[in-house]
């Protein structure tokens, strides 16, 4: 387990039969996936009743360094850091481990839109402020 002051979430990851590809570790298009999720779990596990009803989130990049396999079995876990906030888009920083091995590095730029209008909208910038990683 990580213990960085800096991490705003944790949560296990699951490797499923299907994560497998024909070389027998996880694809690397699921390690995409998982961030995905983790960043869609922080989120709901931060935000308000209220902000989660009115706000969705939209991917808009990812760059995915890989370091290690991951294979049938192990026991994973996603770290998030939510890194910065410009306008309506924020910055994730989520790592794949397995124990202290960093199998995989996302950085992940999300946008805010309104879940009426599908149109960009910004979250109160007091709320992101409390969430961005501080130098310990």
């Amino acid at each position: 387990m990580r213990s960085d002051s800096a991490v705003s979430f944790q949560m296990p990851i699951t490797i499923e039969d299907l994560d497998i590809d024909h070389m027998g570790h996880v694809n690397n298009a699921v390690y995409l996936s998982w961030a995905q999720r983790i960043a869609i779990d922080f989120w709901n596990a931060k935000a308000t009743p209220e902000m989660i009803n009115s706000r969705l989130w939209v991917a808009r990049n990812h760059n995915i360094e890989y370091y290690k396999p991951a294979f049938f079995g192990d026991a994973l876990s996603g770290f998030l850091t939510f890194k910065e906030y410009k306008g309506i888009r924020v910055l994730f920083h989520i790592e794949i481990m397995r124990g202290h091995d960093v199998l995989a590095r996302v950085q992940s730029w999300w946008c805010s839109v309104d879940a009426t209008t599908h149109r960009p909208a910004a979250i109160a910038k007091s709320f992101l402020e409390n969430l961005v990683a501080r130098p310990g």
